[in-house]
């Protein structure tokens, strides 16, 4: 069987695995920093399960622009067309969503289990009891870590989303013909939180396409935040990208402005945006005539908000990545449904994800783009 060699971008490791007809994707977690490696994967058309007419419980955190309220009505959507009952329990931390979870095994007794962790780390003797009781554990979004008590994973292809998002700013910014005529940009990256799973895994993606350019020194960053766990963001994202984004403004960029930015969540955006607009950068100038002295840069971000198609229209960004909330529920049904009646192959999941305990076979959907010339999603 051929084994292809990935390169190996900083702190993450590259490596192969070959399994028959695809090749697979893992995440995994060493200490305190997990390391992605990243597959090439192809998958084959998978059977619907069947029918089931039981029970399943879903736990999302509470959010006040209510992304997690419109992911449990569509979800409940797709599993009540499957003939199921179907409990939604919205919870704002981790220790609540703990208590909700022993709470619906005694009065619902759920066959399924489909959960958006508060906490990645946090649920795994909870996991254990819904273990115990023979009910299907399905993570939605959020990766738990360090349990072996997780039988599937859904969310976004962060990884190929990564890529495309590389081989946009590749042809857009026309990184070829700059690295011909020995042209530099600067740019810089603000991938969010470091505890996020996902967003390694989409800078893992990003780079992949953009380290040679790194490389040959066509694409400079000032700051020297290479590695994800340099360039990553703490908990509050926004304080956290704006503080960063400020200090970078005025120890790095000074004398040559900051040319290209990009940004893994919407909270990050908004920080390193407002830092942008303190710092005097400016779309255009008063004068039509004139240019700004630092004009805005190449914005991109994967977010999921209204306000990257407002600053899209206003010129503050580019392109933007976003979830396809409908296609991950009806995804996350389905692979529920499959799990419960025990129509579930390993071979079916495109991608692995180690989590530090087990092996978790992962389905992913690919995420809508929008860019400044058309505003519309492809």
């Amino acid at each position: 069987m051929k084994r292809t060699a990935l390169a190996v971008i900083t702190l993450i490791l590259g490596c192969v695995l070959c399994a028959c007809h695809f090749h697979k994707e893992y995440v995994q977690e060493e200490g305190e920093q997990e390391k992605a490696m990243p597959m090439v994967a192809t998958a084959e058309e998978i059977p619907p399960g069947e029918m089931s007419g039981g029970r399943v419980s879903l736990f999302f955190p509470k959010n006040s622009q209510g992304r997690w309220t419109a992911d449990a009505r569509m979800l409940k959507e797709a599993l009540e067309e499957k003939e199921y009952e179907v409990f939604s329990h919205f919870a704002k931390d981790n220790p609540e969503q703990e208590e909700q979870i022993l709470h619906a095994l005694q009065t619902e007794e759920p066959e399924g289990l489909l959960v958006v962790p508060i906490d990645a780390k946090g649920l795994a003797q909870t996991l254990a009891k819904v273990k115990e009781q023979g009910t299907i554990v399905l993570a939605y979004e959020k990766l738990p870590m360090n349990t072996q008590w997780v039988d599937a994973y859904v969310t976004c292809d962060y990884y190929e989303t990564g890529k495309l998002l590389g081989n946009y700013l590749k042809e857009e910014l026309n990184l070829d013909s700059l690295q011909q005529t020995d042209q530099k940009k600067t740019l810089e990256i603000f991938p969010g939180s470091r505890k996020d799973v996902n967003q390694q895994v989409a800078y893992l993606g990003l780079t992949e396409v953009l380290q040679p350019y790194l490389e040959e020194g066509v694409l400079v960053v000032r700051s020297g935040n290479m590695s994800f766990e340099e360039a990553a963001l703490d908990e509050d994202m926004e304080k956290a990208a704006r503080r960063r984004c400020k200090s970078l403004l005025q120890k790095e960029y000074e004398k040559k402005p900051l040319e290209i930015v990009c940004t893994f969540s919407d909270e990050a955006a908004s920080g390193v945006q407002r830092a942008l607009k303190d710092d005097g950068y400016q779309v255009s100038a008063s004068n039509e005539k004139e240019t700004p002295k630092k004009l805005w840069p190449f914005f991109v971000n994967i977010g999921y908000g209204r306000e990257n198609a407002g600053r899209i229209r206003t010129g503050r960004q580019q392109a933007f990545y976003k979830r396809d909330g409908e296609s991950l529920a009806k995804e996350g049904a389905r692979v529920l449904d499959l799990y419960i009646c025990g129509k579930n192959n390993e071979e079916d999941a495109v991608l692995l994800y180690d989590n530090g305990e087990k092996i978790v076979p992962a389905y992913v959907c690919p995420m809508l783009f929008s860019e400044k010339t058309t505003d519309k999603e492809k």
